[in-house]
């Protein structure tokens, strides 16, 4: 009988290990920090480390990368579009304002997270 010559299967990539200087403990916690300007941040840390600042950004993407102006432009054209015009049309249609201001920062806001994705 006559062997059958077989491949190896492919297998999944391994990632190369990394050099003992970058290996660390290996383990990551979960910190949440206020920074320089007020703004709550989260960042994965290593356990050696004590500065969240040289942690692994998790979030929320850095809200002063909006174009607040391009936000205020689109807010009023959609307040305009809902007829919220005086605070009567405000109080007549509740829900219209919060779906204005959702209208005006929902897109903005995903692209932002959109682009922190990208950085990683």
């Amino acid at each position: 009988m006559v062997k059958k010559k077989t491949t190896p299967k492919k297998s999944a990539k391994v990632k190369k290990p990394l050099k003992k200087e970058e290996q660390g403990s290996g383990e990551m916690r979960r910190v949440e920090y206020t920074d320089e300007h007020g703004y709550k941040r989260v960042v994965l840390l290593r356990a050696e480390d004590e500065d969240p600042r040289v942690g692994i950004p998790l979030g929320p993407p850095d809200l002063r990368e909006l174009d607040w102006d391009e936000f205020k432009r689109d807010l009023n054209n959609a307040l305009v579009d809902r007829g919220l015009l005086t605070w009567d049309d405000v109080v007549r249609q509740q829900t219209g304002l919060r779906g204005a201001i959702q209208q005006a920062m929902s897109n903005r806001l995903a692209l932002l997270y959109k682009r922190e994705r990208r950085k990683l």
